[in-house]
């Protein structure tokens, strides 16, 4: 658990603000000397921190080295030299997580951080298998960012380059359905890749499962919208949409399409509007 100093937290809100030049700055220039052990730990691991997401990854791995000198069961350093490793050297980084993953099996990030690794190595079967165990251990979508992508996405991304991967994601969701029934995320990520295998019908009623255990759930709106539109379900789509709007009126991706469809049926009808 984080300790408290007024100087170190003012670094952490700079960091929850994504401004990690002026945290690095500020952490650089505490005085060094003399301090208690749990605020050097703190100190020299926001610093790896705040290096890491500036690409200085030399400079991270030497704090976070320093870290794991002082603590070597120190859980977030170890998923933070994970981290560093896959992105400067992901042989390295795969040995570094499997030792992580020996001792803590249960380790969610670690299988994905070694997915990753794995990823970059090219062994995407492997990489596939980590991110299945991942979502094995917990279901759950976790998007920190609009624009970052999930455990989930990742799946696909990997599970839909091949035919026999392709297989291998169907079983696995059938797994992971009888494990989880009532994970909303497994079935819309289910719907969403019979929906990109064309299985239209089968996503539609993947999607209708989804909603019914999260019936304001946008994301699943939005994807239910989504499957009309390739379906070529005017009426169906319209019906998603305004149900969107409803729940988010400032949705402005929604209202274009909306509109777009209707300026659409007013054209069909012609100028009498027949």
């Amino acid at each position: 658990m984080p300790i408290y100093r007024s100087d170190l937290a003012d670094c952490r809100a700079l960091m929850r603000a994504k401004r990690f030049e002026e945290a690095a700055s500020m952490l650089e220039s505490l005085e060094p000397s003399e301090e208690p052990t749990r605020y050097k730990l703190e100190r020299h691991y926001l610093l790896g921190v705040c290096y890491r997401r500036l690409g200085r990854f030399s400079e991270a791995f030497d704090q976070l080295e320093l870290v794991r000198r002082l603590d070597p069961r120190h859980k977030q350093v170890l998923l933070e030299v994970g981290k560093i490793l896959t992105h400067v050297d992901p042989a390295r980084a795969e040995t570094f997580l499997t030792g992580v993953l020996q001792s803590d099996p249960k380790d969610r990030y670690a299988w994905l951080h070694r997915a990753s690794a794995r990823t970059a190595l090219g062994r995407y079967e492997d990489a596939i298998e980590d991110v299945m165990e991942a979502l094995r251990l917990d279901p759950a979508e976790r998007r920190r960012d609009v624009m970052r992508a999930t455990l989930w996405d990742h799946l696909l991304s990997l599970g839909l380059k091949k035919l026999h991967d392709r297989q291998r994601l169907r079983g696995f969701f059938a797994e992971i359905l009888e494990m989880y029934p009532r994970s909303k995320d497994a079935w819309r990520y289910y719907a969403t890749f019979l929906r990109k295998t064309l299985d239209y019908a089968a996503a539609a009623e993947a999607y209708a499962r989804a909603l019914a255990l999260a019936p304001d759930d946008l994301e699943i709106l939005r994807s239910i919208a989504h499957l009309h539109k390739r379906a070529r379900h005017e009426e169906e789509e319209v019906h998603v949409i305004r149900q969107i709007l409803e729940l988010a009126p400032g949705d402005a991706k929604s209202r274009e399409r909306l509109e777009w469809i209707e300026a659409k049926r007013k054209a069909r009808r012609g100028p009498n509007g027949i």
